[in-house]
């Protein structure tokens, strides 16, 4: 039935495009169209778009895949498999019993990106914060203990987040003084 009204409306419109022009004539006094200049450019174009396009943002500040060297990786012990880039700029260290998460967001302000919780801190002279993610309890103990430091940066935010299994990794690591450490040792890679 569906498809016989589709054929029926179809067909319609058919019809009426073809009565509209049947209807349609030139007017008799008009000169055939011609087209002299393709090539001329247009005047008295608006568009949204102003020219030139300033860039404000830039959208790779820092890349820790590309920019935190592998020598400084594997020094670290974060270099148990290849670094993995992921979505965006961000990129996954492993270290065996736990992974760390390094993104650069341009889109995102410090303030934005704070919980409630978050405790702030300094880390080598830069304004910082530290909060849980999902905390280690009795009744979650099968799902990943993730912790996460933030950093004010000039374009943004740069977050490291650690994280572990408790049944897999062995030892477990305390989430947020490894956390911490790491963000210390990895700071003289970090752009501000």
């Amino acid at each position: 039935m569906v498809a016989k009204l589709r054929l029926l409306t179809a067909l319609c419109a058919l019809v009426a495009a073809m009565v509209v022009v049947s209807n349609t004539s030139p007017p008799p006094s008009a000169a055939p169209l011609r087209v002299q200049a393709t090539d001329l450019p247009m005047t008295n174009v608006t568009t949204t778009i102003k020219w030139p396009v300033i860039e404000t943002t830039d959208p790779s500040p820092f890349n820790p895949c590309k920019d935190i060297p592998f020598d400084a990786l594997q020094n670290l012990g974060l270099f148990f498999t290849p670094p993995v880039p992921e979505e965006q700029l961000r990129c996954k260290f492993d270290a065996g019993n736990y992974q760390l998460s390094v993104e650069a967001i341009v889109w995102r302000t410090y303030a934005e990106t704070l919980p409630a919780d978050a405790v702030e801190l300094d880390i080598g002279g830069h304004r910082a914060a530290q909060w849980w993610i999902m905390k280690p309890t009795d009744w979650n103990n099968r799902w990943w203990v993730t912790c996460m430091i933030a950093f004010d940066t000039s374009y943004g935010v740069l977050q490291q987040a650690l994280f572990y299994s408790p049944i897999y990794s062995n030892p477990n690591p305390d989430c947020m003084q490894t956390n911490l450490q790491r963000a210390h040792d990895l700071m003289p890679y970090y752009k501000f």
